[in-house]
């Protein structure tokens, strides 16, 4: 839901131009439309109503444009002559070889273009999206990366798009995501990427784009048929001169073949490891419409975008986290024969002062503190500038004469409060002074002296804001000094670490941890299927942070999906040096339409599709977006080889039972006609949200109850880095030695015939078999079966609840305490009238604080198949009212 509402945000701010005080200004419509010039008319882009999104021949308006329709050239009575820029595009064709060899420097005075052909030449880091068939620009300070036809985004469908850039001859220095030229907020399809100036003599080097204006990828799978602007060609040449740090971007427009009117724009997402910084923003308050430029900076790099031709008109969208910043660069008339021209830039500093445009009013001001420390000046109402101390101890930056305050950003030993300071006319100097940090080194263990991955919970003794860390073995963490309590913890496999620690100024503190493992693995494996980091839009975990946060909670497997893109989490974990403790046996994406998510594992990553190769969202027929069902996307990413399909969150905000009207004493059969309704799935995300988990088990069991043998699963669908992973988890058999040693084949057999358990802190079994997902024979009127619950030392379950054919025929209290680690290990005998699903449902502890506050102790066991006639079938009862028991989970 989080990123449909990105897009509509960013539609509405765009459409509306809202700038935060509730007033619009129509000269910024996203496109503007003559009424009474039909030769310089644009398809409808007025945005629908979110019932009515297909916008395809039967439903666009009747006067509506084809998107890709040439326009009539008759420029009508008020004629002009057709515009053209002192700057034109490089003649000749862009098929210059460019350098045979990138991975050489580049000397002073010189710049250079060449094309990726060895994976050796590509950037590196976890931001890195350029490969083979993109184009570099390097010289001795910088370096870039401009993706060549193909695109590695989901944002766009095609490539030319500036992804990579970072300090020359630092690999990993890279920060940036993406730069997406947005005509009409929509993107370019790219025909040609080619270099025209390679550097080599002297000069500037230069990639060349070619493409037309169309409709975005992202947009468009929400909003088929909204803002989509008139097919004009685009010329795009992304210019790198010697010992420059700035890119300098110009973007032309032709009305060659097509011509209209429409917003000018680009879409910049500086990267999630980054923080953003908006000159002239209030300290408190809405972020300001105009600015001089916009950054964002990370350790060791920032990043500036300008417009060469005058202020930046930034718009505002009201959500946190947004993950791009759309910048409107005005409304762009192109008629026949014109040639509209757009230039801006992005520079590369070590810090946002280093961006900053020149001011001859300002002032030197130093700044003194110790090295490496991040300070933020304001004026007292707005932000001015950010910057980095020196190794030297100081830092000079440019102010106009005035007051101003200055404090630390994210110092280790905690930030000063704003230090205020007067600027005159011939200067100033401002100190400040942080405290000094303490050092906590943390060694975590087992029992039997194995070395462990770990979560750290460290929050302030007496109330205050919880730090979460992740150790690999062993780690150093910088602390403020004073009195702290440090939980670790590993998942429910181990016991938990909670004492106090007294940190001081300069001081290193030893702090040892052992960890006993309470519930050995056994020939087990768990991991989960629904979590997000960067490569989603609405995500702000970094790479490297989810792997930790798999880790440090102690699961075997992970199978990120991101929405609509596919990434190399396997090839992460690999470059982290991990891979011997945890593993990604399955590629997996999140498919995300408005109506409801689809969960598919196992696709083939393909780098030279967009988005590694998944189902877009809406097509493009006949000249018209449309929208796209969900069993047409299902179908497509069974065709692209997903070996495993899910049906994820279905009673959410975007769920497909409440789409389609499903419910348990609904027939399934009767819902075939709606046009999203499909069950072509392999497993079911029972287990999303604790406050829907019952209704979607109630919604499961009926499914069960009608024949539809789909496997419940349960997941995290964590967005953000205080959103833990592993809660809740999947437990399957692996004939691997260790958990990690699961294969993608054991992963996708036990999902497909639900030989899985998912729990919640409580760790459930069948000892003597069968597996979940088998058909038994029932001889008589019950079915023995031995059932196992184990907890860690600091939870319980209380109550095993078993469900044949969705009624509780066995509700047994679990007599035990916290420090038990076997809560039950019986025999349980199971009264069976008939045939069809028996599903053991546990419950206890109503919060797990060492997993995620509020999350409740749960485990459920996929169903075994009685066959009570012993005809070999298990034939279903049908459609009809599930009766779930009262528990703290389901009232």
């Amino acid at each position: 839901m989080k990123r449909a509402v990105i897009v509509l945000g960013l539609v509405s701010a765009v459409a509306g131009c809202d700038d935060g005080d509730g007033a619009t200004e129509p000269e910024q419509d996203a496109v503007v439309q003559d009424a009474a010039r039909p030769d310089m008319a644009t398809p409808d882009v007025a945005t629908p109503d979110a019932g009515d999104l297909d916008a395809g021949p039967d439903s666009a308006p009747a006067d509506a444009a084809p998107a890709d329709a040439a326009v009539d050239a008759e420029p009508g009575p008020d004629a002009r002559p057709p515009q053209r820029p002192d700057i034109l595009p490089l003649p000749g064709p862009a098929d210059l070889p460019g350098a045979d060899d990138l991975t050489a420097p580049v000397p002073a005075g010189r710049a250079r273009a060449g094309r990726i052909d060895d994976p050796a030449e590509a950037p590196t880091g976890s931001e890195a999206r350029c490969g083979e068939g993109s184009f570099r620009l390097d010289n001795a300070r910088i370096s870039a990366c401009v993706e060549g036809v193909a695109t590695f985004s989901q944002i766009t469908s095609t490539g030319g798009g500036l992804v990579d850039v970072g300090w020359a001859g630092q690999p990993g220095s890279d920060r940036f995501t993406q730069w997406v030229i947005a005509p009409g907020m929509g993107e370019v399809v790219v025909d040609t990427v080619g270099i025209v100036a390679d550097g080599a003599d002297g000069g500037p080097a230069v990639v060349q784009v070619v493409g037309r204006a169309d409709g975005g990828r992202l947009i468009q799978g929400y909003l088929a048929g909204s803002l989509v602007p008139a097919p004009v060609k685009v010329i795009t040449e992304y210019v790198l001169a010697p010992d420059a740090t700035e890119i300098e971007v110009r973007t032309w427009l032709e009305g060659d073949e097509a011509q209209g009117a429409f917003l000018m724009a680009d879409m910049v997402l500086f990267g999630d490891l980054t923080d953003a910084f908006v000159p002239g923003a209030p300290v408190d308050g809405a972020l300001p419409r105009v600015t001089p430029f916009l950054a964002a900076s990370a350790e060791g790099i920032a990043y500036g975008y300008r417009n060469l031709e005058g202020s930046v008109s930034a718009y505002n969208i009201p959500i946190d986290s947004f993950p791009l910043t759309p910048v409107n660069l005005g409304q762009a008339t192109v008629r026949l024969g014109d040639l509209v021209l757009y230039r801006r830039a992005l520079g590369v500093g070590p810090d946002v002062e280093s961006l900053r445009p020149a001011d001859v009013e300002a002032v030197n001001v130093t700044v003194r503190g110790p090295a490496g420390a991040q300070v933020s000046i304001d004026d007292t109402e707005k932000l001015i500038t950010r910057l980095v101390i020196g190794e030297e101890g100081t830092r000079v930056v440019r102010l106009r004469a005035g007051s101003y305050r200055a404090s630390t950003v994210g110092w280790a030993g905690g930030d000063t409060a704003p230090a205020p300071f007067e600027v005159g006319a011939e200067g100033g100097e401002v100190v400040v002074e942080p405290a000094q940090a303490g050092q906590l080194n943390v060694t975590v263990e087992d029992q039997h002296g194995r070395r462990l991955g770990a979560k750290l919970w460290i929050e302030p003794v007496g109330g205050g804001e919880r730090r979460i860390e992740f150790v690999v073995d062993q780690r150093a963490i910088a602390l403020p000094a004073g009195e702290w309590r440090v939980i670790t913890s590993r998942g429910w496999h181990y016991g938990v670490d909670d004492r106090p620690v007294t940190i001081e100024p300069g001081v290193a503190v030893d702090h040892a941890v052992v960890l006993d493992e309470v519930i050995p693995f056994e020939g087990w494996t768990a991991g989960e299927f629904h979590q997000h980091a960067t490569p989603s839009t609405d995500s702000d975990t970094p790479l490297d942070r989810i792997v930790l946060m798999n880790l440090g909670d102690g699961v075997g497997f992970m199978v990120p999906s991101d929405h609509d893109i596919l990434h190399d989490y396997a090839g992460h974990v690999r470059s982290m040096g991990l891979a011997d403790r945890i593993t990604v046996p399955l590629t997996g994406v999140e498919i995300s339409p408005l109506v409801a998510h689809i969960g598919a594992y196992g696709l083939p990553l393909d780098r030279t599709m967009a988005a590694g190769g998944v189902p877009a969202l809406s097509v493009k027929e006949d000249g018209r977006w449309r929208k796209r069902r969900i069993p047409e996307l299902v179908r497509e990413a069974r065709d692209l080889g997903a070996q495993v399909v899910q049906l994820n969150h279905p009673r959410a905000s975007q769920g497909l039972f409440d789409e389609v009207g499903y419910a348990a004493d609904v027939d399934v059969a009767t819902l075939e006609g709606h046009p999203e309704w499909t069950l072509d799935f392999d497993t079911v995300e029972v287990f999303n949200d604790s406050e829907a988990f019952c209704d979607v088990l109630d919604d499961w069991l009926g499914l069960l109850n009608q024949g539809r043998r789909l496997t419940a699963v349960g997941n995290s669908d964590t967005h953000g880095v205080r959103d833990p992973a592993g809660y809740p988890r999947n437990y399957l058999r692996t004939a691997a030695e260790v958990p990690q040693g699961v294969t993608g084949e054991e992963v996708s057999a036990a999902l497909r015939t639900g030989a899985v358990t998912v729990s919640g802190g409580a760790v459930a079994d069948l000892p003597d078999g069968p597996l979940p997902g088998s058909v038994v024979r029932v001889d008589g009127d019950t079915y023995t079966v031995r059932v196992r619950v184990r907890t860690p030392p600091w939870a319980k379950a209380d109550r095993l609840i078993a469900l044949h054919n969705g009624r509780p025929v066995v509700d047994r209290a679990l007599e035990t305490v916290d420090a038990d680690i076997v809560d039950l290990d019986a025999e349980v005998e199971v009264p069976v009238d008939a045939d069809g699903p028996l599903v053991f449902l546990v419950v206890g502890t109503p919060n797990l604080p060492y997993v995620r506050q509020g999350a409740p102790l749960f485990a459920l066991i996929n169903p075994l198949w009685l066959d009570r006639d012993g005809d070999g079938d298990v034939t279903p009862i049908g459609p009809g009212p599930v009766d779930l028991p009262d528990t703290p989970l389901c009232r």
